[in-house]
Order: structure tokens, then C-alpha cells, then sequence
């Protein structure tokens, strides 16, 4: 989304909030360096290598200074970003928040750690390691942002080393009228499609309802999770008002009504 850098939001911590992607298209803990391209694992995804497609994915990743801090960023020229491109004097940042050094339940511990050895590219017991964009670089320990060059190094606000999975429900309905016929746009002519939004207390943004994918959580439960709690603000509710939400959910996200694309979530009514 344009306008304001937001930062990500861990369950319960924003209210009516939601997680802005602070690394990349997917959010990313990890590594910065001066690799090659000899060192994929295999050839990065065709969308990857689009300069249009980048630069569009990877906005978001070089907003300096970074999110909810003053730490800024090596600067990184659109021409560099790729990893394709070599840059032997890239020299990127490094940062982690104190928030996430101070091993929350939801964060990992740093990669020197005693006892601490992720299984990156993979499954890795309850934590998802696998990233969407197919197998991505470890470089001394450290995963590498599979879209391109950052300008910083470590985990930012970000608990997990990789890729850090995160679910948004798009909810949407057409505009109708008292008698329930469709409202057209009186410009365009064409019917008026309404969605579900919400606007973040941190930064004042309007952005779609969604957060992380909880360790061993299903995608769809997250969906349903993160709508109810930003986007109907059940964490204030009553018992009585859960119960009542819960019924209504149950009914609009049913298998008749959603259709699930990457880790988005359409449901319309």
C-alpha cells in the first residue's frame, strides 16, 4: 500500500491493526550480502527477475529509516537491488528491534544461539520455513531475501529468520440499494464493489484485516482469526458477543462462500 511505512503487528498488540510487510512482498528475516547468482539453490522464480515486478514487491523493503525506528538504511540504487547484479562495496545495515532480542513466544532466537539450528527451505517443526517464492539462499547461517537487496541485515521487527507468513482475509459485497438492487458507479456505469477495511492505530492507514500465521496454525483459521479480531474487534467483546461473531463467521467464511489464492483470502456476499 502507498503513503506511510507501517510496522508489522503481532496478535492482540494493534486492536483494530494490521501487518504491513516491512521486509518484501512475503516479510523477511535474514541476511544482506554480495552473493552471486551461481549460489541459488535454483533459479529464482521468472516474476523475480521483471524489473516492473521487483521494484513493485520490494517498495515497502527500502523505506528509511526503518519502520518504528530511526535506523537508516544503506542506500540501495533501483539498478542493484537484484541479486543478479553484482555489488562488491554493498555494506547493508545491521538491525534487529530490542522487542525482538527479547525472545517473545512468537520470535526465534538469534542464529548463534546454544541449541538454536532452523531447518531453512523446509518444514520446521510448527514453524513454516518454506517461502513462496520457491528456494531461497543461506548464506553463513542466514537466509537471504529472495526479491533483492534491502540495505539492512537481521530481522528488523520481524520474529522469524525467513520467511515470516502472514494471512489476509478480502472481504467484499456489492453496493445495493433499499430494495436490494445493485448500485452502479454513476460514472463508469459499472457496479460498486465494497470490501472490508480497517484503519491502523499506528500509523493511520487504511489497510485489509490480517496478521502472522501462528506455529502449526492453519491458513484459514489465521484468516478467520485476524477478521474477527481487527476487523470486529472481538478482543473487547464480551463472551456472550464472541459467541455471537462466532456463529456469524462460521457462516461467511463456509466453503461456499471463500476462495483462497496464495495467502490471501476473497470471501465475498
Amino acid at each position: 500500500m502507498p503513503g506511510l511505512p507501517c510496522t508489522p503487528a503481532r496478535r492482540g498488540e494493534l486492536g483494530r491493526s494490521v501487518r504491513c510487510p516491512s521486509g518484501c512482498a512475503s516479510p523477511w528475516g535474514g541476511a544482506e550480502s554480495n552473493l552471486s547468482a551461481s549460489c541459488w539453490s535454483r533459479p529464482p522464480p521468472v516474476n523475480m527477475l521483471n524489473s516492473y515486478n521487483v521494484k513493485f514487491q520490494h517498495s515497502k523493503a527500502l523505506t528509511s529509516p526503518y519502520p518504528g525506528s530511526h535506523i537508516e538504511r544503506s542506500q540501495v540504487p533501483e539498478d542493484k537491488v537484484g541479486w543478479l547484479t553484482e555489488w562488491k562495496d554493498y555494506n547493508p545495515v545491521e538491525y534487529t528491534a530490542k522487542s525482538v532480542l527479547a525472545g517473545p513466544s512468537w520470535a526465534d532466537p538469534q542464529i548463534n544461539h546454544e541449541g538454536f539450528s532452523p531447518k531453512f527451505n523446509e518444514r520446521d517443526g510448527e514453524v513454516e520455513r518454506k517461502s513462496l517464492n520457491g528456494l531461497y539462499v543461506v548464506e553463513n547461517g542466514r537466509p537471504r531475501n529472495p526479491v533483492g537487496r534491502t540495505g539492512l541485515t537481521g530481522r528488523g521487527l520481524l520474529g522469524r529468520w525467513g520467511p515470516n507468513h502472514a494471512a489476509d482475509p478480502v472481504v467484499t459485497r456489492w453496493k445495493r440499494d433499499g430494495s436490494g438492487n445493485k448500485v452502479a458507479h454513476p460514472v463508469s456505469g459499472k457496479n460498486i464493489l465494497q470490501f472490508v477495511a480497517i484503519k491502523r492505530r499506528d500509523c493511520g492507514e487504511w489497510a485489509i484485516p490480517g496478521g502472522m500465521v501462528d506455529p502449526g496454525e492453519k491458513i484459514t483459521a489465521t484468516l478467520k482469526r485476524e477478521f474477527q479480531e481487527e476487523a470486529l474487534n472481538s478482543l473487547e467483546k464480551s463472551p456472550e458477543e464472541k459467541a455471537k461473531l462466532e456463529k456469524q463467521l462460521q457462516k461467511l467464511f463456509s466453503q461456499d462462500h471463500f476462495v483462497v489464492s496464495s495467502v490471501s483470502l476473497v470471501v465475498a456476499s
